[in-house]
């Protein structure tokens, strides 16, 4: 099973406090604006790949996937091709302590809601990642979209998004 409780402080649109709980392997992230990251009370980094031939990625699927045209389908098989592996455990949240702790490289999704990423926002950022909009600018929670990395790979990751061609005919 993959889930976890994620509660997340927003101070004026900013991410500040994230907290997730993956109760299944008793795992504790937490981070505060500017005190960093930690993993059952141990600090953590990302990883250090920066090359995207030796990343390991992970995604998830929109739950409108069937019906929606805004899908990641054509990111994730150019993206498998040009990495180590994409995967999908179906939380967001865990997706994203995964990148904070250094168990992958990078994620992003689409069709995402502002629950399931403010937390993990903070703790990609406290543990030394990067986490942008897919073209490298500043995240609108909002929007649904999120690229988060370690930093090291962001600017190719980000490359390999923006220019990949939705699959329309996916419906």
């Amino acid at each position: 099973p993959c889930f976890a409780v994620s509660i997340g402080l927003l101070i004026q649109g900013v991410p500040k406090v994230g907290v997730i709980y993956d109760p299944f392997h008793d795992e504790l992230f937490r981070a505060a604006a500017g005190l960093g990251a930690t993993r059952n009370r141990r600090p953590i980094h990302v990883s250090q790949t920066a090359e995207l031939g030796k990343s390991l990625l992970v995604s998830g699927f929109a739950y409108d996937r069937r019906e929606t045209l805004d899908n990641n389908y054509a990111e994730f098989c150019h993206l498998t091709h040009l990495t180590q592996g994409v995967r999908r455990d179906g939380a967001a949240a865990l997706d994203l302590a995964y990148v904070a702790c250094g168990r992958v490289d990078g994620y992003w999704e689409r069709g995402i809601a502002p629950w399931d990423v403010v937390a993990g926002i903070i703790l990609v950022e406290e543990a030394g990642g990067k986490v942008t909009a897919y073209d490298g600018s500043p995240i609108k929670i909002e929007s649904g979209r999120i690229l988060a990395t370690n930093g090291c790979l962001h600017d190719s990751l980000s490359q390999e998004l923006i220019k990949v061609p939705r699959l329309s005919s996916w419906t």
